[in-house]
């Protein structure tokens, strides 16, 4: 009867990815149409809102925006949020600027502004939240061209040094660098496009058009794009996944057997012994990329009071032309 009970109160919440902050009649649309299915918001997060089971009801949702000034709390004040239950709204939950209030359709509880334009000086703090989310991007790319310019990396300093270097990881680990590019331009076009949708609503605004509570609009396009960036990211993130599985490491045998070079080939004899100082064994790492089967290996032999180390890191590509290609990238790196 307990875990009945219990698989009862899971079953009476839901979680849902909602519309980004910038769709402002969206998310009020996407509230108002669960609590008609008698789904009623409880907690919003960054991409997903948190929903309880109950009876349906016709609800009215509204957004509201904070405006904090600068170090200061992004919720809306106490007394603002007195006064909004004053007029028969309920504060159902916030995260970040957002605030998002309710209230039954049958009370009629009155609207937060009177016209248009007072709606669009209340999106000022969305609008400074992109843009400042713009200017920490810039100053990111800054200091990273800063470090590409003067800090050596792999392939040397300067961009070609660290193009290089990009190459190298390309081939080591295509999906995980793929991954973070598309990771990386989901996020530039979710915020320009959020930058842009915020900017057209406040123009409108401010010409006099009152904002749509219930739009039609699917937004398929953006839909479609972000779904594929999305589903981009999940592909090259399972091929990482099934990468990592795929490592086998163990320890280096005394005939090679792959295409590496032992000690012995070298014509360097003794006995075999883990690394001096930090005690690593000697073993062969076996892995394959998209683009390469890889294999690195690292030996260490003993002979009197000498020894010998032999650190190898060896790819074996598809066609001949991607290994030619390939070939002034290590000698860089």
């Amino acid at each position: 009867m307990r875990e009945q009970s219990r698989k009862r109160r899971r079953g009476r919440i839901k979680y849902w990815i909602h519309p980004g902050d910038y769709a402002i009649g969206e998310n009020e649309a996407f509230y108002a149409a669960q609590a008609a299915k008698g789904w009623h918001l409880e907690k919003r997060g960054a991409y997903l809102s948190r929903f309880r089971k109950g009876e349906p009801r016709d609800m009215v949702y509204r957004i509201e925006y904070s405006t904090p000034a600068f170090l200061e709390e992004q919720e809306l004040p106490a007394a603002q949020v007195e006064l909004y239950e004053e007029c028969g709204w309920e504060l159902a939950a916030h995260h970040g600027l957002m605030h998002v209030f309710r209230a039954p359709s049958d009370r009629r509880a009155p609207e937060f502004y009177s016209t248009p334009e007072q709606q669009a000086a209340a999106l000022k703090g969305l609008r400074r939240s992109y843009w400042t989310s713009w200017l920490a991007l810039l100053l990111a790319i800054g200091v990273w061209l800063l470090l590409a310019a003067f800090v050596p990396g792999r392939g040397g300093t300067g961009a070609g040094g660290w193009r290089m270097e990009l190459r190298l990881d390309l081939v080591r680990a295509t999906a995980l660098v793929l991954f973070y590019g598309c990771f990386l331009l989901k996020g530039l076009y979710q915020m320009a496009y959020a930058t842009v949708c915020t900017a057209l609503v406040c123009r409108s605004l401010k010409r006099g058009e009152p904002l749509d509570h219930t739009p039609r609009n699917k937004r398929w396009g953006h839909r479609i794009v972000s779904g594929l960036l999305l589903g981009l990211c999940v592909l090259f993130a399972l091929l990482t996944l099934v990468q990592l599985l795929g490592t086998r490491q163990r320890d280096l045998p005394a005939v090679a057997d792959g295409p590496y070079l032992l000690c012995s080939d070298l014509g360097i004899d003794g006995t075999r012994t883990d690394a001096p100082f930090f005690g690593d064994p000697c073993e062969v790492e076996v892995t394959r990329s998209l683009l390469a089967d890889q294999w690195n290996t690292r030996e260490f032999i003993a002979a009197g009071d000498a020894w010998a180390a032999l650190y190898q890191d060896v790819y074996e590509f598809r066609t001949p032309t991607q290994a030619r290609a390939f070939a002034p990238v290590l000698i860089a790196t």
